[in-house]
């Protein structure tokens, strides 16, 4: 499990990457360190097992490649979900203030 110390608003993690110690400081709240910690130890197990199917020892920088391609694919998925959910909001919006001005007899 991430340690975690936080000196001067500053939260220090240090957890083990595919068996190789790294120390982050981040000025993010703990909570977040941990959960962004917990979140690549499991896509690294994951994108480890995935390639595990192919090749008995996968490499480790496939390993890391493959994660970072399901953390970013994951995310662009999201920021694309952000932007329709806005777009939908603001014709929302839009429709509801000229309801209210059709209402008011501005329109």
């Amino acid at each position: 499990m991430p340690q975690a110390s936080r000196p001067n608003n500053k939260t220090t993690l240090e957890f083990d990457l595919l068996g190789e110690k790294l120390q982050v400081t981040a000025s993010e709240d703990p909570e977040i360190v941990n959960e962004v910690a917990a979140l690549v130890k499991l896509r690294l197990q994951e994108s480890r097992r995935r390639l595990s199917q192919k090749n008995a020892q996968p490499a480790r920088h496939n390993v890391l490649l493959l994660a970072l391609l399901d953390l970013a694919e994951e995310y662009v998925k999201s920021k694309q979900r952000t932007l329709a959910h806005r777009s939908k909001i603001s014709s929302k919006l839009a429709e509801i203030r000229a309801q209210l001005d059709r209402a008011e007899g501005r329109a």
